[in-house]
């Protein structure tokens, strides 16, 4: 299958192919050079799919993790992670709270899907699946390098991508064109698929 050409010079190449009526040249994908193999092919498998779970408490506090990597490092976000292959969503959620947590979901129920993306794009693209904890056991336990804490939705100095999410779990009332906003201004695009 021919792909647009990435700065490979085709004149003389066998594998190039152009069409009188795109001005651009084509390659064959086996003519161009691994890393831009490798860049396709990262484009190709679309957003890294992620799951994070609320946890509210009976006095309505949310439990929130300070995270250590990726993207939102620094942040104070729902625990959650990266959906690892052949494993299912709702799996996921539940051994990313444990990790992070040290707390077990009783039951878990889907509130949101949100395609997250990097503006300018190119950085990170996710599809986040936010779950509704039920009841949850264990002992706090916050994964190295990392904090976790209790806290009332109004009071959380919310990284933006979190009060999206805190909006949609009726925790808290936030204008939505000003959330739009405050995303843009930490380079980020989130919107609500589901």
């Amino acid at each position: 299958m021919p792909v647009a050409d990435a700065g490979v010079d085709t004149r003389a190449d066998a594998n190039a192919w152009h069409d009188a009526d795109c001005p651009a040249p084509f390659v064959y994908i086996a003519a161009v050079p691994d890393a831009y193999q490798e860049a396709l092919a990262g484009v190709a498998e679309g957003p890294r799919v992620s799951a994070i779970v609320a946890c509210v408490d009976d006095a309505g506090r949310v439990l929130i993790v300070k995270q250590t990597a990726g993207p939102f490092a620094g942040a104070w976000l729902l625990p959650g992670g990266n959906v690892e292959r052949n494993e299912r969503l709702e799996d996921a959620a539940r051994r990313e709270l444990l990790e992070e947590t040290g707390y077990r979901a009783t039951t878990l129920e889907p509130v949101a899907v949100y395609e997250v993306l990097s503006a300018p794009p190119g950085r990170f693209h996710f599809l986040v699946h936010l779950f509704r904890a039920g009841a949850i056991d264990g002992t706090p336990r916050p994964e190295a390098g990392s904090e976790l804490r209790w806290a009332m939705p109004r009071e959380i100095d919310a990284h933006p991508n979190l009060a999206v999410a805190l909006v949609d779990l009726g925790l808290i009332d936030r204008d939505r064109a000003a959330l739009e906003r405050d995303l843009a201004k930490v380079g980020i695009q989130m919107r609500r698929v589901l």
